[in-house]
């Protein structure tokens, strides 16, 4: 109903519909993937995901895949988007050469850069950045060209927005002063320093 209402009133057509889709549901499974738990740190651990998305999946970040392979996919299956592949519920086909968004790798990529940075506001300095520590990252870990640039703004959009790590630790930036007061611990004085 949201997309005919989206087709009628904003004269948006079904591809575009699709894609936004498409991006939604990579960006909510790069979330997800942020809050687990991973092996290693620092490079080490961009380095295991790409090993651990080869054994789950079939699908390498690091060399040419043979020309027809299975790609289970995280829960079954994958959709496509023209030439774009990206991971969701549905029954998995045969894939030829095209590229996926691996929102693993994604997400694995932007805990790196966050533990290394930390936060950093988004200005053309920290962008570029950014922008040049993936690149680094992604050279020694030998990712392949084509999923280097797929994965790139997915993983500057998460570095730059994505805040599920810090939403608790932060919750009191979100709600009214009188709230903050009330749970506010007997006998605390100093106020929070970022909150």
């Amino acid at each position: 109903m949201y997309g005919f209402v989206m087709k009628w009133l904003f004269c948006v057509n079904d591809s575009l519909l699709d894609e936004i889709r498409a991006e939604g549901q990579v960006r909510d499974e790069i979330r997800e993937c942020m809050t687990r738990r991973q092996v290693g740190s620092g490079v080490d651990a961009v380095k295991t995901a790409i090993s651990e998305i080869r054994t789950e999946s079939g699908y390498s970040l690091t060399e040419e895949p043979s020309t027809t392979f299975i790609v289970p996919g995280f829960d079954g299956g994958i959709e496509y988007i023209e030439k774009v592949v990206y991971m969701t519920d549905e029954p998995a086909p045969q894939l030829d050469n095209t590229a996926l968004v691996i929102p693993k790798f994604a997400a694995s990529v932007t805990l790196c850069l966050r533990s290394k940075f930390g936060r950093l506001s988004c200005n053309e300095a920290n962008r570029m950045l950014i922008e040049r520590e993936y690149l680094r990252i992604c050279r020694e870990g030998k990712v392949r060209n084509v999923d280097v640039v797929m994965h790139q703004q997915f993983v500057m959009n998460a570095y730059f927005k994505e805040g599920v790590n810090d939403r608790l630790a932060l919750v009191r930036t979100r709600v009214p002063a009188w709230l903050r007061l009330v749970f506010t611990p007997y006998g605390e004085n100093a106020e929070p320093t970022v909150c």
